[in-house]
C-alpha cells in the first residue's frame, strides 16, 4: 500500500465511519494498520470504529497502543479513550481523562456532558453540577449536560433546579429519557404521582429496553400501588441487566413494601455484593426494622447517614429507635433536629416534630 493510498484509506474509512457503516470501515481500518502499524492516525480510527460496535475494551487496547506511538492526545481522543475506561468500571482513570480533555481544548463540547454525566455515576453530584454549569455556559443548548445537572440536583434535592433543567432538557430534544426521567421524579417528589407514571410511560415507549426507565417506572407503579405491575417492570429490568444492583434495590423495596421482609433482605444483600451504596444501608436497615432487629438496623442508618449526611430518612429512622432508649434521648433530639433542617415540608419532618415532642425538646 503506498502513501497515497493510505491516505485515501484514512479518508475513505472516515467516510464510511459517519454514514454509521462501521463494518466496512472496520475493514478498511483493519486493512490500513496493518499495512501501517506504526501510523497511529490509522489505529486511532480503527479504535473509534471498536467503540462505536460497543467493543469499549478492544478499543482501549488500540487507543493505547495508538498514545505510545505518538497519537496527539486531543480531547476527542481523550473522552473516547475515558469512555473505554467507565465501560470496564475504571472511574477514577475515566474522570481523570475527561478532565483532561477539558484542560487540553475547553471548546471541546462533548466532554463536558461526559464529564457531568461520569461525576453523576460517580456520586459527585456538585462536581456534576459544576461541570454542567460550565458546558451550558460554553453552549447553552447542549442536552447531555442539562441531563446531567437535572440528574446531580435531583440527587442533592434541588427539586426547583433539577425540574427547571429537565423542562429545558425537553424543549431541546423532545425525547430525552433523562429529561423524562428527572421530571417525572420532580412530580412524584411533588406528590404528582400520576402525571409522573405518565412520563415514565412515555419514556418507556421512546426507549422500551431501557433498564434505568423500566425501574423508574416499576418504583412509579409501587408508589401508586400497582404492586403486580411494578415487580412485572422490575423483572423486565433485570432481565436486561442482571448484575445491575438497583434491579435487586427496587426488587428489594418492593418486598419492603409487602412486608416479606426476609426476602427483602436477600434482595439488598445481593445488591450489596455488587455496590456499597447509602441508599441500600438504609433499605437494609427498614427491613430489620420490620423483623425488630433493632440494634442492626440502627447500625445500617449510622452507615447510611455517615455516606450521606442528606438522607433525611434515614436520619429520622435512626432517630426514632434512639427515642425508644431513654439513655438515647440527647442522640434521638439531634437527628430529629437534623431531619428538620434538611426538610421541613415531607412527612419524615412530621415524624421528626412527634419525636421532639414525645422528648419534650
Amino acid at each position: 500500500m503506498t502513501p497515497s493510498e493510505y491516505q485515501n484509506n484514512i479518508q475513505v474509512g472516515q467516510s464510511l465511519y459517519l454514514k454509521a457503516d462501521y463494518g466496512a470501515a472496520e475493514k478498511l481500518f483493519a486493512k490500513t494498520m496493518n499495512s501501517y502499524p506504526d501510523k497511529p492516525e490509522a489505529i486511532a480510527w480503527f479504535a473509534k470504529v471498536r467503540l462505536s460496535q460497543g467493543s469499549p475494551s478492544d478499543a482501549r487496547t488500540l487507543y493505547e497502543t495508538a498514545f505510545a506511538k505518538g497519537l496527539e492526545k486531543s480531547s476527542e481522543h481523550l473522552t473516547n479513550l475515558a469512555i473505554c475506561y467507565a465501560f470496564q468500571g475504571n472511574r477514577d482513570g475515566a474522570r481523570t481523562l475527561l478532565e483532561g480533555a477539558i484542560a487540553t481544548d475547553a471548546t471541546y463540547e462533548p466532554a463536558y456532558g461526559a464529564l457531568a454525566r461520569h461525576c453523576v455515576i460517580m456520586g459527585d453530584y456538585e462536581a456534576a453540577e459544576r461541570y454542567a454549569s460550565a458546558g451550558i455556559k460554553r453552549f447553552p443548548s447542549n442536552v447531555p449536560c442539562f441531563e446531567s445537572r437535572a440528574l446531580a440536583r435531583l440527587a442533592m434535592l434541588n427539586l426547583d433546579g433539577a425540574d427547571a433543567d429537565a423542562q429545558k432538557s425537553l424543549e431541546l430534544d423532545a425525547k430525552s429519557t433523562d429529561g423524562l426521567l428527572c421530571k417525572a421524579s420532580v412530580l412524584m417528589a411533588k406528590g404528582k404521582l400520576i402525571e409522573g407514571q405518565n412520563l415514565l410511560e412515555q419514556a418507556r415507549v421512546n426507549e422500551p429496553n431501557n433498564c434505568e426507565v423500566l425501574l423508574s417506572l416499576g418504583s412509579a407503579l409501587q408508589s401508586n400501588g400497582q404492586l403486580e405491575k411494578a415487580e412485572s417492570s422490575f423483572r423486565d429490568a433485570f432481565k436486561l441487566q442482571p448484575l445491575n444492583w438497583r434491579v435487586y434495590q427496587c426488587l428489594a423495596s418492593l418486598e419492603l413494601r409487602r412486608n416479606k421482609s426476609a426476602l427483602g433482605l436477600d434482595y439488598v444483600n445481593a445488591a450489596l455484593e455488587l455496590r456499597d451504596a447509602p441508599v441500600l444501608h438504609y433499605l437494609r436497615g427498614a427491613l430489620l426494622v420490620q423483623l425488630s432487629r433493632w440494634n442492626e438496623a440502627k447500625a445500617e442508618f449510622t452507615l447510611a447517614t455517615a455516606a450521606n449526611p442528606l438522607d433525611v430518612l434515614s436520619w429520622i429512622s435512626l432517630a426514632e429507635i434512639e427515642a425508644q432508649n431513654p439513655s438515647e434521648r440527647n442522640p434521638a433530639i439531634e437527628h430529629a433536629r437534623k431531619v428538620l433542617e434538611l426538610d421541613q415540608n415531607d412527612s419524615s419532618a412530621d415524624r421528626a416534630r412527634q419525636i421532639l415532642k414525645k422528648l419534650n425538646a
